[in-house]
């Protein structure tokens, strides 16, 4: 592609829609020739650029046209070849084109509104083009008899569009010419035709008498009152011309012409919540006073008003998980017309918008607002209204946010022990069906006295995060009886009792050995008598005997002598070999099986105790 065009992007002959731009070629074509240059635009408060043109290779000069007056412009041009487009030469500094500013128009129909024997009244209109530009003041003179010799009269501001020329000679002819002046410079004069002669005579009258005073408003009517002129130029007054003029307006408008015993008039179409000036001109067959004007600009409106804001403050009460109920006191002030109502909204404290809640009629001031969010934060306000319209709201002071009513959980459920030892148990349960619109907090674990007692003792608070509890230090055979109770920020539940009794008891086991030492007495040639002592501990079930075995000495297998009673802690062995040195030992029974043996410590010889 080629290099861009080469600057700077000059731009000047910038006019109220066009602009020039120059610029010069591309140092480089990139090997192929330049096709042509592309122009394009962008306004300031955009980001996308605008084709304005195109121009051909050997042209560097394009005028940007359609324009908007006011708006900045940017600026750039690309070069293209057959391998596409350049980088932008841009412009460096914003274009506005604004409209040519320059002198207005001369102003039109110079006229004499009233002629006396020393005075002359003179209006005329503004140009129909004031350069762009406001028009600043109205410049008067005057010549006496010779048109080409102009004397400065006065200097008027631009609202005023009428002069007086005082002590002037009876008789005489006069010329006068008008210019307007803008920040640019002087119009052109907008002259008299033909002179105005001095006369004494009939006259146009004066003004009305004011102060033209309003004395009633309505939407679309407003009716004023005036006095007729003091003097009414030698010539009876022949009615009145009301006149009205929007306060946004320039120009007057006719509104009706009344006669000339009425000096009052209701002028009806206006546009409602409208401000206007009225004007009324005396009139008689020489021609038209000065208007008496109204002072202030008057609104056409309603003599109605709104009501007064609701009287608070608004209360707000019986706040439930969904609903909040409000009153209020009502408006002071009906606004002239009876309140028809009123009209009730909400919005959530996070967000600006309000939304309708319902409305009520006039003598309604209670309303319960429905469908709102468990734990949002709202704001509430209410407004009176009328046949004008609505008030200005009472707001509530504070955000309320719906929770559901608190109160004490129902009971924990499936309460029971899933483990019992000999000194401890598990206890289990699960949360309750209703935390009473307030998290649980602990469970309170309670012991009673029997499976009615109503003496409850506290044994443990539980965190509201387990649902178990291990107690430890409990006296076996003995039955406890527990309950639980869930407790949240409202008070504590009702009790729910275990489905049994914890009783707890040691498993059963094999009994310890028989305690020794296993004795030999009473040795005989054939038999020999042993001894011990019951075992420590049964292993939980009752010893249902002992069994009694032997072996030789010098063998390895033992044989068994006799099962005794759990009574008995001796025997005497029988049929033994004289001289034959033997081995003893007693093992303890219950009903879980066989204790381990309880040995002799050392062999023992049946023989002769001679």
């Amino acid at each position: 592609v080629p290099s861009p065009p080469v600057g700077p992007l000059i731009i000047d002959g910038v006019t109220e829609h066009t602009a020039d731009l120059e610029w010069k070629p591309s140092e480089k074509d990139g090997g192929s020739p330049i096709t042509g240059y592309l122009i394009e635009y962008r306004s300031v408060t955009r980001s996308t650029w605008s084709k304005a043109g195109t121009v051909d290779a050997h042209t560097t000069k394009f005028t940007a046209k359609d324009l908007i007056p006011g708006t900045e412009y940017y600026f750039r041009v690309i070069a293209v070849n057959s391998e596409g487009n350049s980088r932008p030469l841009e412009s460096k500094e914003l274009i506005k084109p604004m409209k040519k500013l320059t002198i207005p128009d001369a102003p039109v129909n110079l006229r004499a509104a009233r002629i006396g024997e020393n005075f002359i009244e003179l209006e005329w209109n503004p140009p129909v083009n004031n350069g762009g530009t406001p028009i600043r003041t109205y410049n008067v003179e005057i010549s006496s008899g010779e048109p080409d010799k102009w004397v400065k009269l006065t200097k008027v501001s631009s609202l005023e569009t009428y002069c007086k020329a005082m002590k002037l000679d009876e008789n005489m002819d006069y010329f006068f010419r008008v210019t307007a002046e803008n920040d640019i410079g002087v119009s052109p004069p907008a002259t008299t035709p033909k002179a105005i002669t001095t006369k004494k005579g009939l006259l146009v009258p004066s003004k009305p008498i004011g102060p033209l005073t309003v004395t009633d408003v309505q939407r679309k009517s407003i009716s004023i009152k005036w006095k007729a002129p003091s003097d009414d130029g030698g010539s009876p007054i022949t009615g009145y011309i009301i006149e009205k003029r929007p306060e946004s307006a320039r120009y007057w408008s006719k509104v009706d012409k009344v006669r000339a015993d009425t000096t009052d008039c209701c002028v009806r179409d206006l546009q409602e919540r409208t401000m206007y000036h009225f004007r009324v001109i005396a009139e008689n067959k020489i021609g038209e006073s000065e208007p008496l004007e109204t002072r202030d600009a008057t609104m056409a409106r309603s003599p109605y008003d709104v009501p007064s804001a609701p009287v608070g403050p608004l209360e707000i009460t019986n706040v439930t998980n969904n609903s909040a109920d409000l009153s209020w006191k009502p408006s002071a002030n009906d606004g002239g017309t009876p309140i028809t109502g009123y009209i009730i909204e909400h919005r959530v404290d996070s967000r600006t918008f309000w939304t309708k809640a319902g409305t009520v009629n006039e003598k309604t001031t209670t309303f319960t607002v429905p469908n709102l969010t468990e734990d949002t934060s709202y704001h509430f306000r209410v407004f009176a209204v009328n046949a004008e319209g609505q008030s200005k709201p009472l707001e509530s002071t504070d955000v309320t946010k719906p929770m559901r009513k608190i109160e004490p959980p129902s009971p924990p459920i499936y309460f029971r022990a899933t483990q019992v030892g000999p000194d401890f148990a598990v206890l289990e349960w699960k949360k309750p069906l209703s935390d009473g619109g307030s998290k649980i907090t602990n469970y309170i674990l309670s012991e009673m006295g029997g499976t009615s007692s109503d003496v409850k003792t506290k044994v443990k608070t539980i965190s509201a995060y387990e649902h178990s509890c291990h107690l430890r230090d409990l006296k076996q055979n003995l039955s406890y009886y527990f309950c639980i109770q869930a407790e949240n920020k409202a008070g504590l539940s009702p009790y729910c009792n275990a489905e049994y009794a914890v009783t707890p008891m040691r498993s059963l086991e094999k009994p310890s050995k028989p305690i020794g030492p296993l004795k030999t007495y009473d040795i005989e040639k054939t038999s020999i008598s042993i001894s011990w002592k019951a075992p420590e501990d049964d292993g939980g079930s009752p010893l249902t005997g002992y069994i009694i075995e032997k072996k030789e000495a010098n063998r390895q297998y033992w044989n068994n002598v006799a099962k005794v009673a759990p009574s008995v802690t001796n025997y005497r062995v029988e049929d033994l070999r004289q001289n034959c040195e033997y081995d003893f030992r007693v093992t303890a029974i219950n009903k879980i099986g066989h204790s381990e043996p309880l040995e002799t410590e050392a062999s023992t010889m049946a023989k002769s105790s001679f």
